[in-house]
């Protein structure tokens, strides 16, 4: 039996650590007024951990609009969510370009596709994850699908994933 492929079609929760710039903020605390070296680290802290902050909404943000277009059933508008060339490598099966990636997900968009239910998620490195079970017409299921996401320019570049 093929297996389908996909992503989840239950609700996305992106976890992530502890707002960084808060801890930047806190690392500054002993500085004195007078201490420009210090302040002006404790700037560039603050900056780089809000710009982190931002790519990670970004990205968590671009993963979201990824299961949405998976949740319309239409696999045009799921395909309009990765880049051109994306790359989907899942249990060796690797396909690139939306061409490929067609027929690759083509299972997913037919009636009676099992669902997906997202069991947990958050950010692995730069990459957003997703884990998630496969629900079956019948209530059975098919359980575990672990995927890391990588973006770019607001659209899936790449997805490694095993089953």
């Amino acid at each position: 039996m093929r297996k389908f492929l996909g992503l989840a079609a239950a609700g996305l929760l992106i976890t992530g650590p502890a707002t960084w710039a808060q801890s930047a903020e806190n690392d500054g605390a002993d500085a004195q007024p007078n201490d420009t070296d210090s302040s002006a680290s404790t700037d560039a802290a603050s900056d780089a951990a809000a710009a982190a902050e931002a790519a990670m909404a970004a990205d968590a943000r671009a993963i979201q609009a990824h299961v949405n277009a998976y949740r319309t059933g239409n696999i045009d508008t799921f395909l309009d969510s990765f880049t051109p060339d994306a790359i989907v490598t899942v249990n060796g099966i690797t396909a690139q370009g939306r061409a490929e990636l067609r027929k690759l997900y083509a299972l997913n968009f037919r009636p009676g596709a099992p669902k997906l239910e997202i069991m947990d998620s958050g950010m692995s490195g730069p990459n957003v994850y997703l884990t998630t079970r496969y629900r079956l017409a019948n209530g059975g299921e098919l359980c575990c699908g672990y995927s890391e996401y990588t973006v770019r320019d607001g659209k899936i570049a790449q997805i490694a994933g095993s089953m």
